[in-house]
């Protein structure tokens, strides 16, 4: 890779979390509680209100939503330590830059 591409690559870009005129500390938890409160529609308090809906749309039994639903989520913790070997491996930035394009192009 190039140098200015893996100088952006750095835990300290754009700027040093030192020099933030308040603790970075706060602005983290900020971050990710919003993070957290806007991934709830993904989630499974957050597409058991809609639950009827999709039965009614797809035209299956609540066993059969159900099912596909468990079956996403094993497929999801089946690549889970894998996923994790590439996160420690390439670090955070490259990992959730790939799974946001992944995610993107799979919508």
């Amino acid at each position: 890779m190039s140098a200015p591409l893996l100088s952006r690559l750095q835990s300290d870009w754009p700027f040093k979390a030192g020099r933030s005129p308040i603790y970075y500390g706060w602005i983290m938890a900020v971050v990710s509680t919003l993070g957290f409160l806007f991934s709830v529609p993904g989630q499974t308090m957050g597409m058991a209100v809609f639950a009827d809906a999709f039965i009614d749309a797809l035209d299956v039994p609540r066993t059969q939503l159900s099912l596909a639903y468990m079956i996403g989520t094993v497929a999801s913790a089946a690549i889970l330590t894998y996923a994790g070997r590439l996160y420690d491996r390439h670090g955070a930035r490259l990992m959730l830059t790939a799974a946001a394009l992944i995610l993107g192009t799979s919508l």
